[in-house]
């Protein structure tokens, strides 16, 4: 089945490899709803599919001003993890996802956190994620967002 956009629902959630209980760390659909409402999402932005999938529908930009000089606009976009462009018509051109995804990587720096490292970043100019990790490894990651 296709949602909304023309999307196969399992085969973005095989994409992005994490289901709504895993997630939103939820039981039910209800917590998985009251999850996103209390992120600011709207309710009819949370669909659920047929198949037990939920799909959650924002709306971005893609860049946003800089909180410090409102001049400034900073690319602050999933474009390729998550994104589906906003007229419906589903993921952008794959060449320009191709493009920027290949660019994305000639500035990527890996590491590997050791237990009681701390990783602090601006949020707003550096563009994180993490690699897989082995099946049965276990990790523990604290975050904190401030202002």
């Amino acid at each position: 089945s296709k949602n909304k956009n023309g999307m196969s629902s399992p085969a973005l959630s095989k994409q992005l490899a994490v289901s709504w209980q895993e997630k939103c760390q939820a039981k039910t659909r209800k917590e998985a709803e009251d999850y996103w409402l209390h992120h600011g999402f709207q309710k009819d932005h949370l669909i659920w599919e047929s198949d037990g999938t939920l799909c959650v529908r924002n709306v971005e930009t893609g860049f946003v001003a800089n909180p410090q000089n409102k001049d400034e606009l900073l690319w602050f976009n999933n474009l390729d993890t998550v994104g589906v462009c906003a007229d419906g018509s589903g993921r952008p051109p794959n060449d320009l996802l191709k493009q920027y995804q290949a660019n994305r990587w000639k500035a990527v720096y890996a590491f590997r956190l050791e237990p009681g490292d701390w990783l602090v970043i601006d949020n707003m100019r550096v563009q994180h994620g993490r690699l897989p990790y082995p099946v049965g490894e276990t990790r523990r990651l604290l975050t904190v967002l401030t202002k």
